[in-house]
């Protein structure tokens, strides 16, 4: 495992906004960026994903999807159960490859876990939000995912 596998797993986040902290995004080239993370929480459970995943999101405007696609599997190599894995390309020039953990990196995880509404919620959030500067502060809070729509 690299270590920026061993940081998203030891570090599994139960929200989207946890992905913009900066310890889960490498630049792999100037024009390649990587964002490697391992979701654990509601997105999992109503996304009907069966257990948590590994997520690897590449960004490129010079590499066409199979390009990006090969990128994010590299990063995800020698983790998770490439049998089931689920790839997302958007108009963004971005490539998302899930793909769900093994038996052995779930354990890590332990169960995947709604936690919106929850004081657990307001410390993950509080944390990020300490660590971004005042844009991304701004984007995180557009995109707060830590309580539930009303």
């Amino acid at each position: 495992m690299t270590p920026a596998q061993r940081r998203a797993l030891d570090q599994h986040r139960r929200f989207a906004i946890e992905t913009m902290n900066p310890r889960f995004a490498y630049r792999l080239a100037p024009d390649v960026s990587l964002v490697l993370s391992v979701n654990s929480g509601y997105e999992c459970i109503e996304a009907g994903s069966g257990g948590p995943v590994w997520h690897a999101s590449i960004r490129s405007t010079k590499h066409a999807q199979s390009g990006r696609l090969v990128i994010a599997r590299r990063a995800l190599d020698g983790v998770g159960d490439p049998a089931i894995e689920w790839v997302e390309h958007t108009a963004t020039h971005t490539t998302h490859l899930r793909r769900r953990l093994t038996e052995s990196e779930a354990f890590v995880t332990g169960p995947m876990l709604d936690l919106r509404d929850t004081p657990e919620a307001e410390t993950r959030k509080a944390s990020l939000l300490a660590q971004l500067g005042e844009y991304a502060r701004t984007l995180a809070l557009m995109h707060d995912d830590t309580k539930k729509a009303a």
